[in-house]
């Protein structure tokens, strides 16, 4: 089984939040989204896990939407180390050109502000 990319990782949550009734764009900052895909290393299972731990612990202390210092605390009762952002495998095309963006950087950009922005 493959890993998300980030893109993929932001869909995956406002899917599974969209699934219980939820709104995503009004549960987690963009930025906690990002940190989630970094520390899940793309894993469904493991952003599950983040996503569910962080909405407990972001309803018992009547934060929303959840943010970055949520999802650190979360992680780190996990265990969970962050990982250096993940390098997304691309085509080769050897016309594009030099000073074109990452793929990563697409990605990063369409989840910079709240969820709903994919």
């Amino acid at each position: 089984m493959r890993t998300l990319t980030l893109k993929e990782t932001a869909a995956y949550i406002a899917g599974r939040i969209g699934v219980a009734g939820g709104d995503a764009a009004k549960l987690f900052t963009g930025e906690a989204v990002q940190l989630i895909h970094r520390y899940a290393r793309g894993v469904p299972r493991t952003i599950s896990v983040i996503c569910d731990n962080a909405l407990v612990t972001g309803f018992a202390a009547d934060e929303r939407p959840i943010d970055v210092e949520t999802v650190r605390e979360v992680c780190g009762d996990l265990d969970l180390k962050i990982s250096e952002p993940m390098a997304e495998p691309r085509a080769m095309n050897a016309a594009a050109a030099p000073d074109e963006s990452s793929d990563e950087e697409d990605e990063r950009r369409a989840v910079a502000g709240p969820v709903r922005r994919l």
